[in-house]
């Protein structure tokens, strides 16, 4: 389930972070999903999902795209929560829940981190 009221800027960050993945040949097209996520992309394409759809987005979105590093802004939308509670989740608990590191003038974090935090957290799991 998401976590986070702003719904267009969630989709809005998802769309940028699939088109991203799909330019740089990281999308997981051999997934079982794979022919629901297009179908719920193509929408998304076209409208402002409602809640249940980007949802499901989301999830899908988990299983399809494996970007190896993530910005806070993509990190944030593949696991749907906001930015706010993925900095509390970097800085504000001692130990840190994700571990991140600083790229440029960007904090990223790998995929396996964001996997492991999910599995714990249970994202994703419908």
């Amino acid at each position: 389930m998401l976590l986070m009221k702003d719904l267009e800027a969630q989709q809005a960050v998802l769309m940028d972070m699939i088109s991203f993945a799909k330019d740089h040949g990281e999308l997981m097209v051999d997934k079982p999903d794979v022919n629901e996520f297009l179908a719920l992309l193509d929408e998304a394409n076209k409208r402002e999902l409602n809640r249940t759809e980007l949802d499901r987005l989301t999830s899908l979105t988990r299983e399809v795209v494996i970007l190896p590093v993530y910005t806070l802004n993509q990190a944030a939308a593949w696991l749907g929560v906001t930015v706010d509670a993925l900095r509390h989740a970097i800085w504000k608990v001692d130990p840190p829940l994700i571990q991140s590191f600083k790229g440029g003038h960007d904090r990223l974090i790998t995929h396996q981190e964001l996997a492991r935090y999910a599995t714990e957290r249970r994202y994703g799991q419908n």
